[in-house]
């Protein structure tokens, strides 16, 4: 969380969490962030993540 909230006070538009593991490529951050560039990426409210620390995402200011 206190990762989001300087993203917040800085003034980022995108938010990328990657695993710490090495399980995920960051040169597929490009990739990654694209769908909330264009603004295609939806909301994922609701939903079921069995581990909330895992995965590669991207997330958007306005999810911040």
């Amino acid at each position: 969380m206190v990762g989001f909230r300087k993203a917040r006070e800085i003034g980022c538009n995108i938010v990328v969490t990657i695993d710490g593991d090495r399980q995920h490529n960051p040169d597929d951050i490009p990739a990654v962030i694209e769908p909330v560039k264009k603004g295609e990426a939806g909301p994922c409210y609701w939903i079921e993540v069995p581990d909330s620390q895992s995965r590669f995402r991207a997330i958007s200011r306005r999810a911040l």
